[in-house]
């Protein structure tokens, strides 16, 4: 059973909204971005609307705007191809100007509002409020990094591991409020600390998948060196530690600002789970097949100790000392109707609690 998670994401899936649609600033020579354009509006390009194909599916074969294609397994565009993007959106943009002066935004825009009569692949964007068409607008305005969200709110994401779906819901009012699409057996979820970005792994595709929390839509899908299961992410949201449920076994990690693989850390068996402590000075993965726990020191991204239990490593959490560094690891053993607790500085399991009679069956996962 995979856990509800509870993270900090998305007011701005929705409040951030109303920033956005606050007026664009027209200045005198303002530049086109690339880097802006590479992160933020290329994966616009890649984005599945309900109605619509993707805007690549056509671009790269006809029509002025031209987008580079993907060669088969290839998840985004290399710089080159990127630099090819750009230039060809640029040329149908006029930056700091009005934005319905720029076709590369009143084409896919609806005509009600404000964009040209006719697109071949249809509307994308029912409105200039619209999140993604807001991203690609403050490209043309000159922006260089995306928008501070105004506040953001705690929500829960449930995966769904039969679908291509998770759910969002509001903790508050046990309602659901979103959906995020496009990602065939998600399995682990995890949000950014700041609310930005929703990190998800793709068992299908065996990629890591960055949701952006402004449009709900996949921005960035990482190659990983396996199948994934779940993951964990630093308290400064620079890395992500992703769970390869593969023998024998390793943990991949993931550079949050250049949205790349950097390492692939070989541990001791197939990990099903990945935290990182509280003070993110650790990161520790679980192996159900090899009954061990994989401690990794995030300032190195190498293994450090590793300590074998009695059965298969399932959930782990952490209590801490006064200095705020790791006292405890709580570890739920498969078969055991309770939890272990390992030292974390003797590296040595201590006592181990059982739950009541009749509490429970089975490991949880």
């Amino acid at each position: 059973m995979k856990p509800t998670i509870r993270l900090r994401t998305s007011v701005q899936l929705f409040s951030l909204f109303t920033l956005f649609c606050s007026s664009i600033l027209f200045a005198q020579d303002v530049q086109l971005d690339f880097d802006y354009f590479k992160n933020e509006v290329q994966p616009i390009f890649l984005s599945k609307r309900e109605g619509n194909v993707r805007c690549i599916q056509c671009h790269t074969r006809s029509s002025g705007f031209r987008i580079q294609p993907l060669e088969d397994h290839q998840l985004f565009w290399t710089d080159e191809q990127s630099r090819m993007n750009f230039d060809s959106a640029a040329s149908f943009s006029l930056a700091g100007e009005d934005p319905l002066r720029s076709r590369f935004l009143t084409h896919p825009l609806a005509y009600d509002a404000g964009g040209d009569p006719f697109h071949g692949g249809g509307k994308h964007f029912d409105s200039q409020f619209d999140p993604e068409w807001r991203i690609m607008a403050d490209w043309v305005a000159g922006a260089k990094t995306r928008r501070e969200p105004s506040r953001v709110a705690v929500r829960i994401i449930q995966t769904n591991a039969a679908g291509d779906d998770s759910t969002i819901i509001d903790p508050e009012t046990n309602q659901v409020v979103g959906h995020i699409s496009d990602i065939e057996i998600p399995h682990g979820v995890v949000g950014a600390p700041d609310g930005s970005q929703i990190y998800i792994t793709n068992e299908v595709m065996h990629s890591l998948d960055i949701v952006d929390a402004r449009t709900l839509r996949v921005k960035r899908r990482i190659p990983l060196s396996g199948r994934p299961n779940n993951l964990g992410v630093t308290s400064d949201g620079s890395k992500v530690y992703v769970a390869i449920m593969e023998m024998p076994g390793s943990v991949d990690i993931i550079d949050v600002a250049s949205m790349t693989n950097v390492k692939t850390l070989p541990v001791n068996g197939a990990i099903h789970n990945v935290y990182v402590t509280p003070d993110s000075r650790y990161a520790v993965a679980g192996s159900i097949q090899t009954r061990t726990i994989n401690v990794i020191d995030t300032s190195t991204d190498e293994l450090v100790w590793e300590l074998e239990m009695s059965s298969g490593i399932r959930p782990m959490t952490f209590d801490t000392n006064a200095d705020g560094s790791t006292k405890n690891i709580f570890v739920q053993l498969s078969g055991f109707h309770g939890f272990a607790v390992v030292d974390f500085a003797s590296r040595k399991e201590g006592c181990a609690c059982r739950a009541p009679c009749g509490a429970g069956r089975g490991g949880a996962s």
